[in-house]
């Protein structure tokens, strides 16, 4: 599928897997019952510096970022004034 100008797939099948379906919801269950992790990277990026820049991110961003550990990672969500996710 197209995702701004990268190319992604919509989802991930193994052998033996007939639809889109199946492989979609063996990935729902691997992550409900386990573990998800979805790399997001090529959809955008961001890079902020200084003092304050925990602070800032915390208010473009609808969760907290200055509480954030150096070398971990945050998935960022944005709303637009009318408090709509921003896509």
């Amino acid at each position: 599928m197209d995702a701004g100008l990268w190319r992604r797939a919509q989802w991930y099948p193994i052998a033996g897997e007939a639809d889109w379906l199946t492989s979609v919801t063996r990935e729902v269950l691997a992550v409900r019952h386990r573990l998800g992790f979805c790399d997001v990277s090529t959809l955008g990026k961001i890079d902020v510096h200084g003092p304050d820049a925990g602070a800032f991110l915390d208010r473009v961003y609808i969760n907290a970022f200055s509480s954030l550990a150096v070398g971990k990672a945050r998935y960022g969500l944005m709303l637009r004034e009318d408090g709509i996710v921003h896509g």
